[in-house]
């Protein structure tokens, strides 16, 4: 995924090296910080949301500068590159997000759903419920990076 994300933003040699899962509950902030620990500062850091909502604020190499607040939901895609990977972000705020039951609901009488269920990529309702309960309740955040120059 990360590798058809950066080749559609102009990075067609990316290759995704490390990865960073963020697992936060309700009451969970993440401190303003930079990320300046790759050697490839300009290769872009692709960050994916899931579950409940998250405020993020993005500033500048300056704590003087106020930072900018963006609204993340489950699905939202952040990229980072180069002078934004420098900057100043966090996360102060989770939020329950009342569409969350909506985006997770599906209907297993849909044709649709009934064709995946004959897949590989096939999870049972077990499975899925014990998703369900944590992301209802939690929020994940995965980044993954390129660390190296090629």
């Amino acid at each position: 995924m990360s590798k058809l994300i950066a080749h559609l933003i102009g990075y067609p040699n990316y290759k995704p090296e490390a990865g960073i899962i963020n697992y936060y509950h309700l009451n969970s902030t993440l401190s303003g910080h930079r990320d300046y620990s790759e050697k490839n500062m300009s290769a872009p850091l692709i960050s994916v949301s899931m579950g409940n909502s998250a405020l993020f604020l993005i500033g500048t190499q300056s704590k003087q500068v106020k930072p900018n607040s963006i609204m993340l939901k489950s699905g939202d895609i952040v990229i980072m590159s180069q002078q934004s990977r420098l900057a100043y972000h966090g996360v102060p705020k989770i939020l329950n997000d009342s569409q969350l039951e909506n985006i997770l609901n599906y209907d297993e009488n849909d044709e649709e759903f009934e064709s995946f269920k004959n897949s590989k990529f096939y999870v049972s309702d077990t499975e899925w419920k014990v998703f369900f309960k944590y992301i209802k309740i939690n929020r994940i955040n995965l980044n993954i990076r390129q660390v190296n120059f090629y």
